[in-house]
């Protein structure tokens, strides 16, 4: 099983139909928690990448785990920025993007949601780059 989804960022819109679309499928292939997860990461992905830039969300089956990922040609963070980003009320954007943060409890919610499903998260990002999220959890028989 593999669902793949790939969001153009512009701005005249349109990327929200495919998105949509997309999300549509998961509701019948993800629990509830993990379909709140997958929309708050790809909430982030919206907020931080620019117009031209590329959102990538697939969901797959490995072995006896179901993979979660988003990617994102965002902004990006530093490795010291990706520390920090699981505790509540962190925010790590610089003072430019401020404008588009919320309170900071988002990816600590995700984390949490996470480890309740007996899951795990990784981040790998690079400044100026983008960011990618994979969410591994066990699948129930």
């Amino acid at each position: 099983m593999f669902f793949h989804s790939f969001i153009t960022i512009n701005p005249q819109g349109g990327r929200f139909f495919r998105l949509f679309h997309f999300l549509q499928h998961m509701n019948e292939v993800l629990l509830p928690l993990q379909l709140g997860i997958l929309h708050n990461l790809i909430g982030n992905s919206l907020k931080f990448t620019p117009s031209g830039g590329h959102i990538v969300v697939s969901v797959e089956q490995k072995s006896d785990r179901g993979i979660i990922r988003v990617r994102d040609t965002g902004s990006g963070m530093t490795q010291d920025q990706v520390k920090a980003i699981f505790k509540p009320f962190q925010q790590v954007s610089e003072e430019k993007e401020k404008r588009r943060v919320g309170t900071g409890l988002g990816l600590s919610i995700v984390s949490q949601f996470t480890q309740l499903m007996s899951g795990t998260v990784d981040v790998e990002s690079q400044k100026g780059e983008g960011t990618t999220f994979t969410l591994s959890f066990p699948l129930t028989t």
